[in-house]
């Protein structure tokens, strides 16, 4: 496999330049409520992240055994990708359980789940550029990994854009569908896992293709939640 060059690398100015566009997602979802009306619940927004913080936990198990049976790094990481569907629809749902389950409510608390994400994909950003532009051993797989699976390009950092954009839609509709029906977790679960996986393994072939689709879907869940609640 050859290794990219270092020009054909995302940088930190490329991140620098796109980190204020991926602090306006949380922003502007926060801000739409005011809309209908609504002010966001900060208490719920923090127990979104608390609860995303713990379905991350919950999926460390999964990465240790998928790791010790999977037959490559790949086969393993569709197993951690698979789990996430039932493991965040069941912490989301156990989470709605604790609270009311009214529309400003729940789009707090996903709000907060997709938030913490925004912000984890800024660091995880930070800290993979910072690895790849290294020339030792970790550093030379890391790069052959993220290339092979279609992630190691200069556009990456604004690709990522679209996608938070997306997973924050993503979140907040499933989360308001979840309050309104809470049998909605077995198809939420299977939608979420295939969102996921397919996500992964097409990333390769059409990064823009990719994510133009992943945004179309979270924006088409983000308005079946709002509708269930208001009126669009």
């Amino acid at each position: 496999m050859s290794t990219p060059t270092a020009t054909s690398l995302p940088s930190f100015r490329q991140f620098i330049l796109a980190t204020p566009f991926y602090l306006l997602i949380p922003v502007g979802f926060g801000l739409l409520p005011l809309i209908w009306g609504k002010e966001l619940l900060w208490k719920l927004v923090g127990l979104g992240i608390v609860a995303w913080i713990v379905a991350l936990i919950l999926r460390g198990p999964v990465a240790l055994i998928a790791n010790k049976k999977a037959s490559s790094t790949e086969v393993g990481q569709r197993w951690v990708v698979l789990s996430s569907g039932p493991i965040e629809e069941l912490i989301r749902l156990c989470t709605l359980t604790l609270v009311s389950k009214d529309f400003i409510s729940a789009y707090s608390i996903g709000l907060g789940w997709g938030g913490i994400e925004v912000a984890y994909a800024v660091l995880s950003g930070y800290l993979i550029t910072t690895l790849i532009h290294k020339n030792d051993e970790e550093a030379i797989q890391l790069r052959e990994y993220l290339q092979e699976l279609g992630m190691l390009t200069e556009s990456a950092p604004f690709l990522g854009i679209i996608e938070r954009f997306s997973a924050t839609a993503f979140h907040i509709g499933f989360t308001l569908l979840l309050a309104k029906w809470s049998l909605f977790i077995f198809p939420g679960s299977i939608i979420h896992s295939s969102f996921n996986l397919g996500t992964f393994m097409m990333l390769r072939y059409n990064p823009i293709g990719v994510q133009i689709i992943i945004a179309v879907i979270g924006i088409v869940f983000f308005l079946l939640g709002l509708s269930v609640f208001v009126q669009l």
